[in-house]
Parts: C-alpha cells; sequence; structure tokens
C-alpha cells in the first residue's frame, strides 16, 4: 500500500509539472509583456489567475487582462468579463 501511495504521489506531482512555466520563461514573457506585447500581456494575466510560475494573485492577473484588453486581445477582453470587471 506505501508504493501505491508513494507512486500515487509521483504521479500527480508529474502531472502538475507538465504546465508549469519556469521562472526564465515567466521572466520572458513579463520582459514582453511589459514592451508592450498584448499576447504576453494576457500570458501574464494567466499566470497570475492560475498561479503558474509566480504566486497566485487575482488583482495582478486583471491588470495584466486590462493592458491587453485596451489593445485588443479578445481573450483578455473575454476573461474580465468572466470576471465581471
Amino acid at each position: 500500500m506505501k508504493k501505491f501511495m508513494l507512486f500515487l504521489i509521483c504521479a500527480v506531482a508529474f502531472v502538475a509539472s507538465l504546465g508549469a512555466m519556469t521562472i526564465e520563461e515567466v521572466v520572458d514573457l513579463k520582459h514582453r509583456a511589459r514592451l508592450g506585447d498584448a499576447e504576453a500581456q494576457f500570458e501574464v494575466g494567466c499566470c497570475y489567475y492560475e498561479g503558474d510560475g509566480v504566486p497566485k494573485n487575482l488583482v495582478e492577473a486583471v491588470k495584466w487582462y486590462q493592458k491587453a484588453a485596451e489593445q485588443g486581445h479578445a481573450g483578455a477582453k473575454q476573461r474580465l468579463q468572466e470576471l465581471g470587471e
């Protein structure tokens, strides 16, 4: 039973790590977002919304979604609507 539980814990950790961003990826994404790249701004918002590569922070997520939406990014506009902004 102990081996099965260890296997299960490792499997869950592996699956959870598949979509996780590395620190380097987050730094690059934030750099592009600060330069005005609407897609990068949306993705940074998603990172904060989901807590992927950064601590989960809804205030930061909304800030980045708004920047992208101001440039016409449809996904950011949709996410803001979903959040009631």
